[in-house]
């Protein structure tokens, strides 16, 4: 059991222990001596105890041992009157150590309480000092770990915006092989698909594969896509984007989950199609659909030039 912390009516534990044990050997001194007041000791030994308890405990403790003092020096055998001494002198002769006592309790009792107050107010500062030092600290932290994450998004953006540059390249310069690859890389940095391809219309009217990526050799998507399927007409026909988000999801089927044309925006002529088989759900959006639209017509312009 801690008795540093522990207190009883306001009053520490540990000076009630103090006062108990003290006043038990004084008590016991008393008996040996034959006078169990202590009376003729001067000075007295309760003013130890009053002192000390005042000076440590403050104002409570040091009234409880002054009153605990006063009771017992009242309880042993007190001296007699003179025959020349007046009765309210003699009162006042006995009374005197005893109000003494009790005054010089509260005086040390009450300076003590100031210093204990005045400490827990310069710990209370101490301790909010400390709370508003871990906020800062904290929200270093936060901001420091914000600054790297702006950081690494501008060097990821900045990155990204030079891949795009250099697949518009493609685009532009190499020719319609340089248009089917850069419309790849294009579809890489802003769709980031799992899996994707890209159809070309060939001689016969039919959209034909032609550029896989993610595929392996157990995929069973279809290789070709004649006038009569539902996708061409979609997507060739209408020049529609198709999304498994759309209300004609179904023309999908088990095709993908995205699909766009590849539309010069200028002539609204189709030269083909890219389609999406497999993207992580969280990327499925209406900005990615977006994006692929916009690859779409790109590529569509591109090719075509």
């Amino acid at each position: 059991m801690k008795l540093e912390g522990s207190s009883f009516l306001g009053i520490r534990v540990s000076a009630l222990v103090e006062i108990a044990c003290f006043f038990i050997i004084l008590t016991l001194i008393g008996f040996i001596s034959g006078e169990t007041n202590l009376y003729s000791v001067s000075p007295h030994p309760y003013w130890i105890l009053i002192i000390f308890i005042s000076a440590q405990y403050g104002t409570l403790a040091g009234l409880l041992s002054a009153i605990i003092a006063t009771i017992l020096y009242f309880s042993g055998p007190l001296p007699f009157q003179n025959i020349t001494q007046e009765w309210h002198a003699y009162f006042f002769s006995l009374g005197k150590l005893p109000m003494l006592w009790i005054v010089t309790a509260f005086l040390l009792g009450e300076l003590r309480m100031k210093h204990i107050r005045e400490r827990d107010r310069l710990k209370d500062i101490a301790n909010k000092a400390r709370e508003r030092e871990s906020k800062l600290a904290e929200s270093y932290q936060a901001l420091k770990k914000i600054k790297e994450r702006l950081e690494m998004r501008i060097a990821s953006e900045t990155q990204t915006t030079l891949m795009v540059i250099t697949a518009f390249k493609e685009l532009e310069n190499q020719g319609k092989e340089g248009a089917i690859k850069g419309a790849s890389e294009l579809t890489k940095i802003l769709v980031a698909p799992e899996k994707f391809s890209i159809y070309l219309l060939n001689p016969t009217n039919e959209l034909k594969k032609v550029f896989t990526n993610g595929w392996n050799h157990a995929e069973k998507y279809s290789e070709t896509f004649d006038p009569n399927s539902l996708l061409y007409q979609e997507i060739i026909s209408k020049k529609k984007v198709i999304s498994i988000l759309s209300a004609d999801s179904e023309v999908l089927g088990s095709e993908g989950v995205l699909a766009a044309p590849l539309v010069n925006p200028t002539s609204k002529h189709v030269v083909g199609m890219i389609k999406i088989e497999q993207i992580p759900f969280q990327r499925l959006t209406t900005s990615t659909i977006e994006s692929l639209s916009k690859i779409g017509e790109w590529v569509g312009k591109a090719y075509e030039q």
